[in-house]
This record gives structure tokens, C-alpha cells and sequence, in this order.
């Protein structure tokens, strides 16, 4: 026999002991998932709390770009409009100046249309021609009487080039 005292002295204290045992455990386990469930929503609102902020900032970047890009683009109107003549060089020396292509600025492209009449064309294409633009054709060829060519495009890329000479007014009819 061991020296040890009895662990019970009576049976019916095993019932209270498994009872105490069982009582702790749920306690536990209610207490684990209410904590769990209070991190969750915790990091839930936290989480949509920086989400939130993150896009507050976007949001601020994009309204400056926009800013800045009509900015930008108010400028070249005021240009095209106080210029009587646009000539390809100025035109480039102009958005050198003010930076219109740099790699900050969103603005890819630009184009100039020049609006003339029907009995212009051909004037308008020999002057392209002599500029270098020796592809420089208005079209589509339609009907109306005043036209609006894409007489410039910057910068002067494979693509840009290719649009030179087609009527945007025809776009104003769609």
C-alpha cells in the first residue's frame, strides 16, 4: 500500500470534482471563443480602418493628378487658342517648355485640329507634305463643309503619325 492519504474520501465526490472540471472547461471554451470573436471584429474594423485610409490617400493623389493633368490642359488650350498660327516646331517647343510629356505627368499624347472648309483641303495637304508629311491625306472624304483635321500629334510616334490628317468632325456626327 502507498503512504499516500486517499484522493477521496468519499465516492460522490468524483461527481463534484468531474462537475468542476466540466464547469471550468466550458467556462474556457466560452471565454476563448468570446475573445476570439472580439480579436476578429477587431481586426476586421481595424483592417477596414486602413483600407479606408489607404484609399483616402489614393484619392488625394488622384484629385492632385487630375489637378494638375486640367491644369496642364487649360495651358495648351490657352496656347492653341492665343496662337494664330500653330506650326509644328512651335508646338513642340511649347510642350518641351512646360514639361506636357514628361514621365510625371499623365498626359500621353496630344493633338491639334485644325478646323477648315471643304475648299481648304488640298491647301492644307500640300502644307503638311512640305513639312515632311509626305503621307499627310484629310480623311474620310465626307460631305460637310467645315472639317477639323488632326493637323499635329505629339509626341511624333509611329502611331501618332498615323492619325494626322483624319477628320474628327466625322466623330461629332456619331
Amino acid at each position: 500500500m502507498s503512504n499516500y492519504p486517499p484522493l477521496f474520501d468519499e465516492p460522490h465526490d468524483h461527481k463534484k470534482l468531474e462537475w468542476a472540471a466540466f464547469f471550468t472547461l466550458f467556462i474556457g471554451i466560452v471565454s476563448t471563443t468570446v475573445f476570439s470573436l472580439y480579436l476578429s471584429i477587431k481586426i476586421q474594423k481595424d483592417t477596414l480602418k486602413e483600407f479606408s485610409l489607404q484609399c483616402d490617400q489614393i484619392i488625394l493623389k488622384l484629385n492632385d493628378e487630375i489637378q494638375n493633368n486640367q491644369a496642364m490642359l487649360h495651358s495648351v488650350a490657352g496656347f492653341f487658342t492665343s496662337t494664330d498660327n500653330i506650326h509644328r516646331q512651335k508646338l513642340n517647343v511649347y510642350a518641351d517648355k512646360i514639361q506636357l510629356l514628361n514621365n510625371k505627368s499623365r498626359i500621353k499624347n496630344i493633338s491639334f485640329t485644325k478646323v477648315i472648309k471643304k475648299n481648304q483641303i488640298e491647301a492644307l495637304e500640300k502644307e503638311a507634305q512640305a513639312e515632311g508629311f509626305t503621307n499627310f491625306k484629310i480623311r474620310p472624304s465626307g460631305n460637310s463643309e467645315i472639317l477639323t483635321p488632326i493637323r499635329y500629334a505629339l509626341p511624333e510616334s509611329l502611331v501618332n503619325l498615323a492619325v494626322l490628317g483624319f477628320d474628327t468632325s466625322e466623330l461629332m456626327l456619331i
